[in-house]
């Protein structure tokens, strides 16, 4: 079965202008009750900047809403490295991407350019939601979530869930920076496809994590890559909400890291292993 997934990563028609292949609403509320909204979504004839017969419009030379908002960006390599060395060309309340820019990692994945989303002034927690339902059909693209890299599948999928919790922890990597004393948090997404017919045949980049037994009822192994096993290295575990719920330090020389799973809940849980605050590696595995 051939089927398509948004990578973070509803349908909306715009009067007076073209009507896009899919689109999706990605509706933004902070802790305080201030919201916004922003428009996804992809089409053949679209570019990754602004597409005036999409009804996409810059308003980079507007001032940020001082309360609280949320912009469609071009993406900036620098926020893989949390460095906010930012540059941006362009601000939009609406973005359509086409969704086959890259070429493939292999013969089953198809990647876009990344459609960056900003979010400032938010008051933490923040919720990011959408309507699940839309990306039940297999003839659209679905979605998943990444905060620092994207990569296929790193996140639960928007058909399998309906928000996302952003939320700021002390001692962990976090996708925001401070700045004019202003909380700045930014994100990622990229349309990808991939042929799968389960959960055992998705095919992840080369930088996946090796667990044992999958699913697992009390007790995971993960196999440390060699090419970091001289680096002190931090094992991070998210729900299916993206909420982090566990981390473990690694030392050096590491070969195998053993998790006790005991206590967690029946689900899809999601690992990050990270190296000087830079993902190195991910991976995912089921709780039964």
């Amino acid at each position: 079965m051939k089927k398509m997934v948004l990578l973070f990563s509803l349908v909306l028609t715009v009067l007076s202008s073209n009507a896009q292949e899919f689109s999706f609403n990605l509706y933004f509320e902070d802790g305080q009750g201030n919201k916004d909204t922003l428009v996804l979504g992809y089409d053949a004839s679209a570019t990754d900047s602004i597409d005036a017969n999409f009804g996409e419009v810059n308003i980079i030379s507007q001032a940020w809403d001082s309360v609280f908002e949320a912009r469609c960006v071009n993406f900036d390599p620098d926020w893989y490295t949390h460095t906010p060395n930012y540059s941006t060309t362009f601000h939009t309340k609406k973005q359509i991407i086409e969704y086959s820019y890259c070429p493939p990692y292999n013969s089953n994945h198809y990647y876009s350019n990344a459609i960056g989303v900003m979010v400032k002034n938010a008051k933490p927690p923040f919720v990011m939601h959408w309507d699940s339902i839309l990306f039940q059909d297999s003839s659209i693209v679905s979605s998943g979530f990444q905060m620092y890299h994207i990569i296929c599948d790193a996140y639960p999928k928007a058909s399998a869930s309906d928000s996302l919790v952003f939320e700021r922890a002390s001692g962990t990597v976090q996708n925001y920076y401070i700045e004019n004393n202003d909380t700045l948090w930014f994100l990622a997404f990229n349309f990808a496809s991939y042929n799968t017919t389960g959960i055992n045949t998705i095919t992840h980049t080369k930088n996946t994590l090796s667990v044992y037994p999958n699913p697992a009822s009390s007790q995971l192994n993960i196999k440390v890559p060699s090419l970091y096993k001289q680096q002190t290295l931090r094992i991070i575990v998210y729900n299916s909400q993206g909420k982090e719920i566990d981390k473990s330090d690694i030392p050096k020389n590491t070969e195998t890291v053993n998790l006790n799973i005991n206590k967690l809940p029946s689900g899809i849980y999601y690992l990050h292993m990270i190296s000087a605050e830079i993902i190195v590696s991910i991976g995912r595995f089921i709780k039964i």
